[in-house]
């Protein structure tokens, strides 16, 4: 089909983004087991993992979560820990997983998320930009334990005012941070 690549080829066929096409292929490499060129058998990375999808169990959200934390781990924890997130992918949603992978990683390679940590401070940014009409355009990126904090901070305060209230989630969130603002004040 004259593809440079198999990313490319699900782009074009299934016409999904190249991000997509990226996780479907680094997906499927970690699930399924194959063959190399000169036909040198590879065993899937993640056979716990692909039970679980294969049986529902899962969902794909759930497999990028345990497929980027072990790509983070040494070997010797694949088993263990693809066995322990697969077992509470079952409980929980992929944002939670994620958490519970994050701790997970942080007990085995405390001085790794520290750094990684590190970095996504580096990489924070916060930005408002005035429209025409005086609004202003929040736009910014938290590092995990800043986002932590800032989402402590305001959920309280974006909570349902009661039955009654009929503001959507992000109105409320944005009335939130308006009112923590308030209290600083």
């Amino acid at each position: 089909m004259g593809a440079y690549s198999t990313a490319s080829f699900l782009r074009d066929t299934v016409r999904i983004s190249p991000a997509d096409a990226r996780r479907r292929v680094a997906d499927a490499n970690a699930l399924f087991s194959s063959t190399t060129l000169t036909g040198q058998p590879i065993e899937a990375q993640l056979p716990v993992t692909a039970k679980a999808l294969a049986a529902g169990a899962i969902s794909r959200d759930h497999v990028q979560v345990v497929r980027t934390t072990i790509d983070t781990l040494p070997a010797e924890h694949h088993a263990d820990v693809e066995q322990l997130l697969v077992e509470e992918a079952e409980h929980f949603d992929p944002v939670k997983l994620s958490k519970l992978a994050t701790r997970t990683r942080a007990h085995l390679q405390p001085e790794q998320v520290v750094l990684d940590e590190q970095a996504a401070r580096k990489r924070m940014e916060f930005s408002m930009i005035e429209d025409i009409d005086g609004t202003i355009i929040v736009r910014g990126r938290l590092s995990p334990e800043c986002a932590e904090v800032l989402k402590a901070a305001l959920s309280p305060l974006a909570k349902p005012a009661g039955k009654d209230d009929d503001r959507s989630a992000t109105r409320r969130w944005a009335d939130a941070l308006v009112e923590l603002a308030h209290r600083i004040l």
